[in-house]
């Protein structure tokens, strides 16, 4: 089964931002759980070095939740 630009970046979506686990997501989609983690992985990737301060508002975002909720 051939995945389509936008259904490969849904699935991403769903793992790194809607925290599904790989696995759940995988299963949904019908991929091989290898190639979803290596779709988030490159996703990652692209994101740390292309926009760095994504990576570091991400990161920000973090820190506030857990020290000031």
């Amino acid at each position: 089964m051939e995945m389509t630009d936008t259904v490969r970046h849904q699935a991403v979506i769903e793992v790194t931002h809607n925290g599904r686990l790989l696995f759940d997501v995988a299963r949904q989609y019908g991929l091989p759980t290898k190639t979803l983690y290596m779709w988030v992985r490159q996703s990652q990737q692209a994101t740390d070095t292309s926009t760095p301060w994504l990576y570091v508002s991400n990161v920000m975002s973090q820190l506030k939740a857990r020290y000031f909720n």
